[in-house]
């Protein structure tokens, strides 16, 4: 057995250990089947976090907790794809208490679990149905606004939290870990280190290698790929008139390790550096422009190290117009190096949110995106009705050298329709089309969704 995998034995002995600690002193503590929705699948901004739902406050006494909210939600999406129904319903409820230490800072403390049920139709014909209870978070935490350099605040989490860099290229998902955030009043830093093996693969965004792909689509896996994941970053806000300017990097190590004594099939290790820059330009136009450059390495039994190189780019311009914004139009161009020249597949840690039906792994990709949104009754009185929003959209999406024979991928256009008529009830109806190259032969493929959202 490699150093590698006597390693990984020891890490991820420990790492389940403490997991089944954090677990057992969570449950002694608070006998409460609970959970919080952060960043469940199918919820209606791509781009943006989903709201806490509204909780009930409730005194706990002779817990040493003042204040305690619990709350829960029920999340449910039907899609219909390639003629073939798929139901998926996420249960959840949470625990927090946000304690006060006297003048010295907050500390913060977060609970949930979820029951996740996953019915299929395969291309057979049967049904198939999964169950999934999951720890979504299980984190403590801390505000301090008293530190040594003035003006300064210090974060810190510890357990179970999603970490995310802001570019949307590289990395975002659930870990296992620690983080700690300090912010100046001209410069924030972010530090997170974590690991994401323990996470149900149905709440896991990691999908890197092969191997990964295969563990992801079996109904026998029930942890996400086994990664360390390091983050680092800076930003400088509103460091030249109202733009800002974020700097970072993201390491990730694959844990992966075989049943046997053989070494695994492969391990993919990557690095990136990125850069994002945002601000206003006028009026209610908006931008927000990123770069991210990635180092990885394959390693394969009996076969030399192969190092790949790969790129990444994404900018985005939203315009708000009329009063409460009641237009949004947004256009956004994202690429992914390919097999090309220099460079190799750009491989991102965890799946890109897009915004789309369809999904793409990240690399080897050029895509384009015009979208348009409007709130017509933005001025009514009642909240459902100024909450109702229509958004129509189009897609075209071509391979990283778009003047190849196959460059031309095919292109999406649809349309959604988005309410919450009360604070604790939301919908949305989601129908497009993927219309491919006519080259290619395949037929146009036409993708239905409802999602809908309750809170307690």
């Amino acid at each position: 057995m490699s150093d590698r995998s006597v390693h990984y034995n020891g890490f991820i002995g420990g790492s389940r250990a403490l997991a089944a600690g954090f677990a057992v002193a969570a449950v002694l503590l608070f006998p409460i089947s609970v959970s919080a929705q952060d960043d469940i699948p199918g919820t209606f901004d791509p781009d943006a976090r989903p709201e806490q739902p509204d909780e009930t406050d409730v005194r706990l006494t002779g817990t040493g907790l003042d204040t305690v909210d619990i709350g829960a939600n029920l999340n449910h999406r039907s899609e219909i794809r390639e003629q073939r129904p798929s139901f998926r319903s996420i249960l959840s409820a949470f625990l927090r208490s946000d304690p006060q230490v006297r003048d010295r800072g907050t500390f913060n403390f977060l609970f949930e679990a979820s029951l996740t049920s996953i019915v299929t139709q395969t291309e057979e014909g049967p049904w198939s149905t999964r169950w999934r209870p999951d720890i979504d978070h299980m984190r403590l935490g801390g505000i301090f606004p008293h530190t040594p350099v003035p003006g300064a605040v210090f974060r810190q989490r510890i357990g179970r939290f999603t970490v995310s860099e802001p570019t949307g290229l590289v990395f975002s998902s659930r870990v296992d870990g620690i983080a700690f955030d300090i912010d100046m009043p001209n410069i924030d830093i972010r530090l997170a280190a974590g690991y994401t093996g323990l996470i149900g693969v149905h709440n896991s965004n990691v999908a890197m290698s092969f191997p990964d792909l295969v563990e992801r689509a079996s109904a026998d896996t029930w942890f996400g790929p086994p990664r360390i994941v390091l983050h680092t970053g800076i930003g400088l806000p509103e460091i030249i008139g109202r733009q800002s300017v974020t700097v970072g990097a993201v390491a990730q190590f694959d844990r992966r390790v075989s049943d046997d004594a053989t070494p695994p099939e492969e391990l993919l290790d990557s690095q990136y550096a990125y850069v994002k820059v945002d601000g206003p330009i006028a009026g209610g136009l908006y931008y927000d422009a990123s770069v991210a450059g990635m180092l990885k390495q394959l390693d394969r039994p009996e076969e030399d190290l192969e190092l790949g190189y790969g790129l990444a780019g994404r900018m985005r311009a939203r315009y708000f117009l009329g009063v409460n914004d009641r237009h949004v139009v947004t256009l956004e161009a994202r690429y992914g190096s390919g097999e090309v020249g220099a460079f190799d597949r750009y491989t991102p840690i965890s799946t890109p949110s897009l915004g789309l039906l369809k999904s793409y792994s990240g690399g080897d990709l050029l895509l384009g995106m015009l979208d348009y949104s409007v709130r017509p009754f933005v001025r009514s009185p009642r909240r459902g009705a100024r909450s109702l929003q229509l958004s129509v959209y189009g897609s075209p999406a071509f391979r990283a050298d778009p003047t190849a024979d196959d460059g031309y991928r095919g292109t999406e256009a649809g349309g959604r329709v988005t309410a919450r008529p009360f604070s604790d009830l939301g919908a949305r109806v989601w129908a497009g089309g993927f219309f491919p190259e006519p080259a290619s032969g395949d037929d146009p493929e036409f993708i239905g969704r409802l999602e809908l959202s309750m809170r307690y």
